[in-house]
């Protein structure tokens, strides 16, 4: 299974046929595109480059202001886009907005500084000839849990998975308006 399907295996049990997604820092659409043939879900892709490699549209937007009204979409997701934004908070909130059941995130847990380090050298690499901003972070799944905590939201964690030889350990959680 590639990279792609992978991820998109760890989302598409929580979203169902019909439903509105809009993914935010969609990259190349990819996974979006795997996720909508999984799940027969409707998927918007928007980004602050576009780099897409999909057959799916990919909008660009500043990074801070989406350009959608209030919730006009079921469910927004952030696949590994939290660690490269400088305020994830300021994100965060922009998905739930436009988002009616939610926001669906899927990151690193990453603990001890030498994953830290290895994961922000080699997560910010390649990104630089895309324009995509550096790591800013590599957390644990607590510590994301906790910088979601200023935010109305429910925090659940969905499940955690594993790519490539185990050194990259994710999560999929998912925030619920309260």
């Amino acid at each position: 299974m590639n990279r792609a399907a992978l991820i998109a295996a760890q989302l598409a049990p929580h979203l169902a046929a019909g439903q509105q997604v809009l993914e935010i820092g969609a990259g190349q659409g990819l996974v979006a595109q795997e996720l909508q043939r999984m799940t027969c879900a409707q998927l918007t892709l928007v980004d602050v480059v576009n780099y897409n490699q999909s057959a799916l549209p990919c909008m660009t937007y500043d990074g801070a202001h989406l350009p959608f009204p209030a919730q006009s979409f079921d469910y927004s997701l952030l696949v590994f886009v939290l660690h490269h934004t400088v305020e994830p908070l300021l994100v965060l909130r922009e998905a739930l907005r436009v988002s009616r059941c939610g926001v669906l995130v899927c990151e690193n847990h990453v603990s001890g500084w030498w994953r830290q380090a290895v994961t922000r050298v080699v997560d910010s690499l390649p990104h630089f000839r895309y324009g995509v901003p550096i790591c800013y972070r590599t957390l644990s799944v607590e510590r994301w849990q906790t910088l979601a905590s200023p935010l109305p939201v429910r925090v659940e964690l969905l499940g955690r998975f594993t790519m490539g030889s185990g050194f990259w350990q994710n999560f999929v959680m998912r925030l619920t308006p309260q």
